[in-house]
């Protein structure tokens, strides 16, 4: 690359509680480097706590004594909405590029050599897509195949383009490459707090710039089984948070009818993001509803089908979501009995 600056390529880890799995995401880029062709400082990693309470700051303090000249550190004082510790770990990385990487998940050998490879081939481009593989909650064995199936790399703009090939998959922190230049250069306030500033910040790239996506694997995505208290209205926020960035999409450059078919896409989803959330007993306060009735009102299923499953009675989820669990268990097993054949 002409003039570039050191180093190319910031791997930016936001963490919380992350003591568990950070050393394998922390293992899996320090193996890669130095890079084959590539200078020592061409990578350096930065790493946000956002006031972990377990035993991750002592394991980012024995790495960054280890590796004290590729890990810089920063702690916030209190715990963030995660969202500010994504845009902090960005705005404050050294590199030209940025690799946010979720502090459970892995990258593939070669991840980083291909990255590379692509900043060095496609100079104009502002954002990077990398496909991912879900793996178990030990990263010993993949559970599927690639999100997106393999195929040959590919240019994109303008951004419906990107959007259209990546099939909204790089929501994945981890899967996003960005420009730091490009997403100090948006106002990320009103991303905040949505659950998703990574993903609406790569969209407005993707607009503005040339995008790039890699189909190879280069992240294995862990898989860990939550637990009821963690899923209790999470899926209804998540989705709140990508509606927002949908109805978003024609402000920032992409066309109205993409917005429309992302959106229709996500309301389709809600019936069954309520009996889920619900199932696991929870309950929708004023401010959930309220912005769930101003996101889907205009819908006419939501008057028919997802407001009376919101004020049914949560047993009636309870026994309906049961049910789903064992549907998916014996499909499950009869694939298995299939494939054995």
């Amino acid at each position: 690359m002409k003039n570039k600056a050191k180093p190319i390529l910031t791997i930016a880890i936001p963490t919380y509680n992350g003591g568990r799995c950070i050393k394998d995401a922390l293992d899996s880029i320090l193996m890669q480097l130095p890079v084959n062709g590539h200078e020592k400082d061409d990578i350096d990693i930065l790493i946000s706590d956002n006031a972990s309470t377990d035993q991750a700051p002592d394991i980012i303090a024995l790495y960054k004594k280890n590796h004290p000249d590729i890990i810089s550190c920063y702690r916030q004082a209190i715990t963030l909405h995660a969202d500010y510790n994504f845009d902090f770990a960005v705005r404050n990385a050294r590199g030209k590029f940025v690799w946010l990487l979720s502090d459970d998940d892995a990258l593939f050998p070669g991840s980083l050599e291909k990255v590379l490879t692509v900043m060095n081939q496609q100079e104009d481009i502002g954002a990077v897509f990398a496909n991912y593989r879900a793996y178990s909650s030990d990263l010993s064995a993949p559970m599927e195949s690639h999100v997106l199936p393999p195929r040959v790399d590919m240019l994109c703009h303008p951004g419906d383009t990107y959007f259209l090939q990546t099939e909204g998959r790089n929501s994945l922190v981890s899967s996003v490459i960005i420009k730091r230049d490009l997403w100090e250069s948006i106002d990320t306030k009103e991303l905040m707090e949505s659950g998703y500033v990574h993903f609406g910040a790569v969209l407005q790239v993707a607009a503005k710039a040339p995008s790039y996506i890699i189909f190879e694997p280069l992240v294995k995505m862990r898989c860990v089984k939550s637990s009821n208290r963690m899923i209790r209205g999470y899926f209804l926020g998540a989705q709140l948070g990508l509606f927002h960035i949908f109805k978003s999409l024609p402000r920032w450059g992409y066309s109205d009818s993409l917005s429309k078919k992302a959106t229709r896409g996500l309301h389709r989803k809600v019936a069954r993001t309520i009996i889920v959330d619900r199932g696991h007993s929870f309950e929708f306060d004023d401010d959930l509803l309220n912005r769930f009735f101003a996101s889907y009102k205009e819908y006419l299923s939501f008057w028919v089908v997802d407001l009376p499953l919101i004020f049914l009675p949560t047993i009636f989820h309870k026994a309906i979501y049961s049910l789903y669990k064992k549907c998916q268990s014996i499909t499950k097993n009869l694939t298995a009995k299939v494939s054995c054949k």
